[in-house]
């Protein structure tokens, strides 16, 4: 029953993530990365979308699930929720620099993500919806 409503539930946000990508320029469908995998390539667009300051593409407002409408706000207030997490895991004994791999669980639309780019250079850095 459980695996079934599961599947169900997956198969209806992935017409959503399909019609919102649609609607936003990307005409190609996107691809699974892994053949029986929740995880997607986008072809690139044609359009072109806001870039942060990292030079990483902002998602259309119908992608973030809900948070910030304002590109600023919503890169400004993952930048903070970065810097609360790190500070958060630091007082718990974690030491950031020498960690090596970051998963981002959960990532959705990847708003914490984009934040940790500057960290890209000497951490692998993984986003799982």
């Amino acid at each position: 029953m459980f695996n079934k409503s599961r599947k169900k539930l997956v198969n209806s946000i992935k017409d959503v993530v399909k019609s919102v990508l649609r609607e936003n320029g990307y005409t190609q469908t996107y691809i699974p990365f892994e053949r029986h995998s929740n995880e997607y390539v986008v072809k690139h667009s044609k359009i072109s979308y806001p870039v942060c300051d990292y030079g990483l593409p902002i998602p259309p407002v119908e992608l973030r699930s809900g948070y910030e409408t304002d590109d600023k706000e919503f890169i400004e207030n993952s930048r903070q929720d970065i810097k609360n997490l790190i500070e958060i895991a630091e007082r718990s004994g974690m030491k950031f620099e020498q960690t090596k791999t970051i998963l981002d669980f959960g990532c959705s639309s990847g708003r914490m993500i984009r934040s940790l780019k500057p960290y890209a250079d000497t951490k692998e850095i993984w986003g799982r919806m």
